[in-house]
């Protein structure tokens, strides 16, 4: 291999002869090949970077599948959670008209107190104030 030196001779553009080994040599080789392969890795993400339409196609596509994934877990879990809160919509619903039953039942069965009278009376009388102002 040939190798213009100009420190060798103090002229430029004389040919010289490599006085390296093969071994280093070929060391080079190899670094320089790895190195290619590198810069060819980055220029293709560069290049993948670049292409947004190419980005906006990889991101709809795996957005529809996020949703896709969601709306099958949601539907999955939507039937169990809703019965249960239905039932327990109608318990709590069946236990407050039990009490309200209850409640007039006790109501009804004892004897009135005068305010309750009171109210009696003003309402046979057609709703009108029985108490005179001052």
């Amino acid at each position: 291999m040939t190798v213009y030196d100009a420190r060798d001779t103090g002229r430029p553009n004389r040919p010289v002869r490599s006085r390296k080994p093969a071994a280093e040599t070929e060391e080079l080789r190899e670094n320089i090949a790895h190195t290619r392969d590198e810069l060819g890795a980055t220029v293709a993400a560069l290049a993948q970077k670049a292409d947004v339409k190419g980005r906006a196609k990889d991101k709809a596509a795996q957005l529809k599948g996020n949703v896709a994934g969601r709306a099958r877990k949601a539907a999955s879990h939507a039937s169990t959670p809703v019965v249960r809160r239905g039932a327990a919509v109608a318990v709590a619903g069946a236990g407050t008209g039990a009490v309200a039953w209850w409640v007039r039942q006790r109501r009804a069965a004892r004897k009135p107190t005068k305010w309750e009278l009171a109210l009696q009376m003003g309402r046979q009388m057609g709703g009108k104030a029985t108490r005179k102002r001052r």
